[in-house]
């Protein structure tokens, strides 16, 4: 009989402290979720002490804290599910957001702005986010008003300059990333000298350079790389152009080594750097690809 009031003893403390403890501590470790953010005034200037309150709806808990002297608040370890939110403080509107969704194991953002003039006694008002933070354009960048006549105040707006040479046809890049917007360019035409060179070369010309044949002028890959006003740009140069490119330029035959194979694959390579004045100003330096004298 002894033995079996020892046995049920045992048996009550194991079940005691060996279920019903993990049982708790399970539900004690259930996945909450955080609500935070940041008290300000219509200035957007923090608002430090205001008692901000949650409440579970359908109840469940109430919480309350206060900012901190940035306007700091924040309530971790919520149950997830809707909760309202109350923010009160001397001298404002008392501002009340009606649901916010907490989610498990996520932190929940929400700024509130203590909206109005101050006041000692007001009627709650409803709490809006903060406006969005807008990039500001310098004035001399900012594009002129939209009007029926030309545009006589950005430079070149007057015209369409896609068509000359060394200038792509598109208005707008076909891709374009952050950092990086890449070119490739393919040319490959067929050209008639009515003076019939026995050789089918054509001299004195940065375009055309075979008589009676199909031409691959231009194979180029490359790009440009900016990053805020660091701006740089490749392009390699194959195809006719990379032989006869070299060759129309005498200054590359100066020098004390072959300039020419220096940059017979290389069309463009160049890095400067963009300065926000006037309608902006570029200082690069590198290769550079020039039409000056020979437009063809």
């Amino acid at each position: 009989m002894k033995i079996k009031n020892y046995l049920q003893g045992f048996l009550t403390s194991v079940l005691a402290t060996g279920l019903v403890l993990p049982v708790v501590r399970a539900a004690d470790s259930a996945p909450l979720g955080t609500i935070v953010g940041i008290v300000t005034n219509s200035a957007n200037l923090p608002v430090p002490r205001a008692t901000v309150t949650v409440v579970k709806m359908g109840g469940g808990g109430i919480r309350a804290t206060v900012s901190s002297s940035d306007g700091v608040y924040s309530f971790p370890d919520l149950p997830p599910g809707a909760w309202s939110l109350t923010s009160q403080v001397d001298g404002y509107p008392a501002a009340v957001v009606p649901s916010l969704d907490v989610v498990a194991s996520k932190a929940t953002r929400y700024d509130i702005v203590m909206a109005g003039a101050p006041a000692a006694a007001a009627a709650p008002v409803l709490a809006t986010a903060p406006a969005p933070v807008t990039q500001t354009i310098p004035e001399a960048l900012q594009a002129p008003e939209a009007s029926s006549g030309a545009d006589n105040f950005t430079p070149f707006a007057y015209g369409d300059f896609t068509w000359l040479n060394g200038n792509p046809r598109n208005h707008q890049p076909a891709f374009d990333t952050k950092f990086f917007t890449p070119d490739i360019r393919l040319d490959a035409h067929f050209m008639e000298d009515f003076n019939h060179p026995v050789d089918h070369t054509i001299v004195g010309s940065t375009e055309s350079f075979r008589s009676g044949e199909f031409q691959l002028e231009q194979v180029s890959f490359g790009g440009d790389f900016h990053w805020d006003n660091v701006r740089a740009r490749f392009l390699s140069m194959m195809g006719l152009f990379a032989t006869t490119t070299p060759r129309n330029d005498a200054s590359a035959g100066v020098g004390q080594w072959d300039l020419r194979n220096a940059y017979r694959y290389l069309s463009e390579a160049n890095a400067g750097y963009h300065f926000n004045v006037n309608h902006g100003l570029n200082i690069d330096a590198g290769i550079f690809v020039s039409y000056i004298g020979l437009f063809s």
